[in-house]
């Protein structure tokens, strides 16, 4: 499976965004910064940042329950983090045998709520993303920030946790995360300008 995969985004997904794209702009005429739709990936790439990040926000907004509640933009969102996600589902493949469904169900859970308040959309749903996976993978570095009492106790009788946890130190989470943002950069799904959270 993947991340693409699990997420079921339909094969014809591209035609679903050109069929939307009028309606979309009508709630967000910022989308009409795109020419095409159908290059909307590229448009993103190639495109000055502040308008790429414009244009993002006015998805995220369609997708989000805060916003237009709309399925089919938080499938276009998704889309559009798949390249990212799917590299972070790569990087914590051994968290969890079913890591591509969990990093699929967060993103998902993630496009849908976007909080509408946020800008710089993809570096926040990517920082969120990773966070998300790790807690939801009961990390042993998240349960200890998350609950020190717990994670002591646990982690002491639980061989299985304990065995979890690397003889040498792992890089730091924000090293992992600036892997995968500058992975995101090199692969352009991400402007440089897009790596620094709000």
């Amino acid at each position: 499976m993947s991340v693409e995969s699990e997420l079921g985004l339909a094969s014809n997904l591209e035609s679903t965004i050109v069929a939307a794209w009028s309606s979309w702009s009508i709630a967000q005429p910022i989308l009409n910064l795109v020419d095409d739709p159908r290059r909307l990936r590229e448009w993103l790439q190639e495109a000055d940042p502040a308008d790429a990040d414009d244009v993002v926000y006015g998805i995220a907004w369609l997708a989000s329950t805060e916003g237009g509640h709309d399925r089919e933009a938080a499938q276009t969102l998704a889309w559009l983090l798949v390249p990212g996600s799917a590299f972070l589902a790569s990087r914590l493949r051994t968290l969890s045998v079913d890591i591509d469904h969990v990093v699929a169900a967060e993103l998902w859970l993630l496009v849908c709520t976007f909080p509408l308040q946020r800008r710089k959309v993809i570096s926040n749903l990517m920082w969120d993303l990773r966070a998300n996976v790790l807690a939801a993978c009961e990390a042993p570095a998240t349960l200890q920030r998350k609950d020190p009492t717990w994670y002591a106790t646990v982690a002491f009788a639980d061989s299985d946790l304990m065995a979890a946890i690397p003889d040498e130190p792992d890089p730091s989470a924000f090293d992992e995360l600036v892997g995968v943002l500058d992975w995101a950069c090199d692969h352009h799904v991400i402007a440089a300008a897009d790596r620094q959270p709000c």
